[in-house]
């Protein structure tokens, strides 16, 4: 960059935009003609996001800088509008929001130029731009954003609570190159099988393909049986929503509650601890928090086949005898289905097995069934976080390991003056599917010299889009200030191989911030979550991807 100072355009067409690029407890702005300062009102009390309400908006002429110095000593921050003009409407402790000045003059522009002392935590002409769980009349906390995913032309983000019966999933559209939460689904209430009296774990899971959505509720509770007493209402047993989307309006409307028959509800089942969808089928796991095979409250798996607009009951999957926590997740590919299960321990067997396993059930037309083709045992244990996360791209299935210890993944000589019954640095699989079946494809570990962390977590979270793929390094269990998460944006190259364009990290970051703690592709634009803030990061890599295609 010849200017000195990181460039960022921003395109606004009177819509506030917010920059991250500061994160601490309040901030001194001085006021326009420079004589005096305007101190924070509110931050602090608990109000994380309070800052400052200017009692007039800033106008910023065209080269006229601003200084902002945090109330730590931090700083000070100086940035300054380029072209013009803008108004600073509001300062927030963790973003500014700013708006272009003349609102009927359309796809006004606006570029702020921020001092070398902001670029060093930057990431080469990215811009990041936050909202967070608030924005979204939701929950603060890491049960925000769980689950996000591209589907179509929308960013759908969950939110989910186990005491406020809030349960709901968000969608994010872009309106003229500006993202905004323009739609938010929540839970059907239809009596007599649904309360929402105890919990609402509504788009606990969720997944949609062309026109359908599906959206799970783990820990409703419903009509089912107990034992000996007849029918009753069941705790956390589950149920699962369907829904079809309007071709004219776009609205999602409601179709269909999908739950196991009613004679096999008990207590606890979870039903839709997991669901994938596509134009044919719905699978929906239920893993219940204590299986016990004597009571044949096990983990399966419910497929249901769609008839015109009605999905019925089809098949149930199950492997008792072999696996735990069967359907923990599921993934369509095309119409085979992966499922992760846990390898249940012989009995006799002094060291547990419980390592994962990844089966994969194809539909024999012949029977008009689904079967078991093979399977796939990854010999890690459920800590590894093997599965956790699937995405598919490049003809691969990606499965997450961001627990995976390196050794399992890097040679010896990599792993020279490590650890390696320590290191956690994480990784990822290549899965591919042939005639006969699921085969590992690659398997990539993390640079621990390159990251410098061992427990890096390098692969908690993955997305794909076309030859991108974005892998995420939270740092999750690593309690060093040192450790602040990392995204790495690769291209798939047709070798197999990849290369790496950037690698990201948040501005200004705390230590519990977690960066990469969930992520979703989407084009150009990055959705990147943390943890234990519940702050939701809209990365648009343009400028890299434009660059790298040079």
């Amino acid at each position: 960059m010849t200017r000195r100072g990181l460039i960022l355009t921003i395109s606004l067409i009177s819509v506030a935009v917010v920059l991250a690029l500061f994160q601490s407890c309040g901030y001194v702005l001085p006021p326009r003609d420079g004589s005096d300062e305007i101190s924070s009102r509110g931050a602090g009390n608990g109000e994380a996001y309070t800052g400052i309400h200017l009692d007039y908006p800033m106008l910023m002429s065209p080269g006229q800088k601003v200084t902002i110095v945090a109330s730590n000593g931090e700083g000070p921050y100086t940035f300054s509008v380029e072209s013009g003009p803008a108004v600073i409407e509001a300062i927030y402790n963790d973003r500014i929001v700013i708006r272009a000045n003349n609102s009927s003059v359309q796809d006004q522009e606006v570029v702020v130029s921020v001092t070398d002392q902001v670029k060093a935590r930057a990431s080469a002409s990215i811009l990041i731009v936050e909202f967070t769980s608030r924005d979204f009349r939701s929950i603060d906390g890491p049960r925000f954003g769980q689950v996000m995913k591209r589907l179509g032309d929308e960013v759908y983000i969950n939110s989910t609570t186990v005491d406020e019966f809030s349960g709901r999933v968000h969608l994010l559209k872009r309106e003229d190159d500006l993202w905004d939460n323009y739609r938010t689904i929540v839970s059907p209430v239809i009596e007599p099988f649904s309360s929402m009296h105890r919990y609402n774990d509504f788009s606990h899971s969720y997944d949609s393909h062309g026109e359908w959505l599906i959206v799970g509720n783990p820990r409703q509770d419903i009509w089912g049986r107990t034992d000996g007493e007849g029918a009753r209402t069941t705790e956390d047993s589950g149920e699962a929503i369907i829904y079809k989307r309007n071709s004219v309006s776009g609205q999602w409307a409601y179709r269909q509650r999908v739950f196991a028959p009613h004679m096999t509800v008990y207590n606890g089942m979870r039903f839709s601890t997991s669901v994938q969808i596509n134009d044919r089928w719905a699978a929906v796991s239920s893993v219940p928090a204590n299986e016990d095979v004597s009571k044949d409250q096990v983990s399966r798996v419910y497929l249901f086949l769609r008839q015109g607009e009605v999905w019925t009951l089809y098949q149930i999957l199950s492997s008792k005898n072999e696996h735990t926590e069967f359907g923990q997740n599921l993934q369509f590919v095309g119409d085979d289905l992966v499922v992760k299960a846990k390898r249940r321990t012989p009995k006799g067997q002094v060291a547990p097995a419980d390592t994962i396993d990844l089966l994969l059930y194809r539909f024999n037309s012949a029977l008009n069934i689904f079967e078991l083709k093979n399977s796939y045992n990854s010999g890690l244990q459920a800590d590894s976080g093997f599965a956790d996360q699937m995405t598919q791209a490049g003809g691969q299935v990606f499965v997450s390991c961001g627990g995976c210890p390196v050794s399992e993944l890097l040679g010896n000589d990599e792993l020279a003056g490590f650890s390696a019954t320590t290191l956690r640095a994480g990784g990822y699989f290549g899965f591919k599917f042939t005639a006969s079946g699921i085969e590992l494809n690659s398997a990539v570990g993390g640079d621990v010299q390159a990251l410098g962390e061992s427990n890096s977590a390098f692969g908690y979270r993955m997305s794909a889009q076309g030859d991108l793929l974005a892998v995420s390094a939270p740092c999750l269990g690593y309690t060093q200030e040192t450790c602040e998460g990392t995204v790495f944006i690769y291209r798939l190259l047709p070798d197999g191989s990849r290369k790496e364009l950037v690698s990201i990290q948040l501005p200004n970051a705390g230590p519990n911030e977690r960066f990469g703690e969930n992520l979703v592709l989407f084009g150009e634009t990055l959705f990147v979550k943390t943890r234990d803030t519940a702050r939701l990061f809209i990365v648009d890599l343009k400028p890299v991807l434009r660059s790298s295609a040079r």
